[in-house]
Formats: C-alpha cells, structure tokens, sequence
C-alpha cells in the first residue's frame, strides 16, 4: 500500500541557506511527519523523519521510482562495495528481497543515477528502477514491542552525474554521517597548520579508520583506503607526530606500495 495522500504540506523554512518544506500525514495508528531540506550549493535532499509507529506485521519502506536503470545496484559494505542483481530471474535473485548496506546505495545507468545516503537504517532493495529503504518493521517476536513509538531519522537523496564512482558517492556518505567538528586545539601556534594524519595527491579518494581503541599503552591500529580509484595509481604520505609506527600492506592487488615511519 502506498502513503502518497497528506494530512499537510507547508514551508518551515525559507532562508539563503536551507529551505524546508513540512508533509505530515497519518496512516492508521500512526503519525508521519516528513522535513524535506534543500541547502544552496550542495546537490542534496535531505529528508528528516518524526514518526509515531504504531502498527502490528507491516513493514515500512521508502520507495524512489527512478529515470535512471541498471542491471545491478551497487551497495556499500565494510571496505568496499557489492553489486546486487534489481531483476528476480531465479529463487537466488528472489531470496535478495532486502539487503544490507552501511551508509549508502545506488543505482544508475553510468551516465547519470541516484544514491540513497543513510545515517542509521541498513535494510535496501532495487528492483527495476526502483531504490527502497526499510524504514520501520512491526513483529511480534521476538519482542512483541519491536519498533513501536516514537523514531527520528533521516536519509538523503543525492542524485548525480557518471557513476557512483565519479559522483563521490563513498564521500557523500562521510559527509551525511559525520558532521564537521570544530574545536580548539591548545597547542598550535596562532597562524600555524596543524599537520594532517594523511595527506595524498587524491584526497578525496582516501579516507582513515580507526580499526578499534587502544587501551593503555597499546598501539592504536588504523587503516588507510582508497576508494573508487579505477586502476590508478596514487601517493599517500603520512604523518603521526614523530611516534613509532608500523605499517604492513594489506591489498596486494593494489599495485604495490610503500611504507615509511
């Protein structure tokens, strides 16, 4: 069943910077209530979510009918992508009704597409031309409660150009998930550049993870990627503040590579 009627649909927000329009409808039990955001200069539609849910055996999803098609849907998975067949030709394909991603998926022809950014909700399917999202489940079992109440969420729409890869869709995601923090740092010299962990000649192709926290005085292990880099080759120097450190090559596939305290 599709929630396509609206209770509302008014404009919260009209400024130079963001402007937002409001969809609240109801459907059953439950109360929806939608913030569509569009920002100058970023190529995004962030959509905010308020929902009081209510309902028992019914799942909840977002659903985007697309200009755009594919043979496959391309979804992100720990340290890389996977790409997922959008027909159900056979009981495999069928089975594949939901799948997992982290923060993001995306479906297009190469020439142009649409990825769905997510910040906390990892449930996609594509099928045709069509990108979902799970939302919302209702069970009863295990916990006879499961997702019932109140939820605030988001998810953003970033349509582009090329494919995933030339629209910095892995970036994208970054960008949606973890806010810009600004802080003080008591140490520099007023006028002077704190030195980056990781500097490289296609920065916007690498990023560091911290594999996990250190405790005492252990190592804290983390690792460098580069993401979406089409067979080329390219140069990262790093820097940790003149402490020890160990390096080993994990990806030999990657064409070699070079380490250096």
């Amino acid at each position: 069943m599709k929630l396509d009627q609206a209770d509302s649909v008014e404009v919260v927000e009209q400024g130079p910077v963001r402007t937002t329009i409001r969809v609240t409808r109801h459907w059953q039990q439950s109360k929806f209530v939608q913030d569509i955001s569009l920002y100058a200069g970023l190529n995004r539609v962030d959509i905010g979510n308020e929902i009081d849910w209510h309902e028992t055996h019914v799942l909840l999803k977002a659903a985007f009918p697309l200009a755009a098609s594919s043979g496959d849907a391309t979804y992100e998975i720990p340290y890389g992508t996977i790409d997922r067949p959008t027909a159900r030709n056979n009981r495999f394909e069928i089975a594949k009704f939901e799948v997992p991603a982290l923060r993001w998926a995306d479906l297009g022809d190469g020439k142009h597409g649409l990825s769905l950014i997510n910040e906390s909700k990892y449930g996609y399917d594509g099928k045709g031309n069509v990108l979902r999202i799970s939302l919302l489940r209702s069970p009863t079992w295990p916990d006879p409660e499961a997702d019932r109440g109140h939820h605030s969420f988001r998810y953003s729409l970033y349509p582009h150009t090329g494919d995933w890869k030339q629209a910095l869709t892995v970036r994208c995601g970054y960008e949606f998930n973890y806010k810009l923090l600004a802080f003080a740092n008591g140490t520099a010299r007023r006028g002077a550049a704190t030195s980056s962990l990781v500097r490289g000649n296609r920065p916007t192709e690498s990023r560091v993870n911290c594999d996990k926290e250190s405790r005492g005085r252990q190592p804290t292990p983390f690792s460098l990627l580069r993401v979406g880099r089409q067979g080329r080759r390219g140069r990262a120097d790093g820097s940790t503040g003149g402490q020890n450190c160990d390096a080993d090559e994990l990806d030999g596939a990657s064409g070699g590579g070079s380490a250096s305290d």
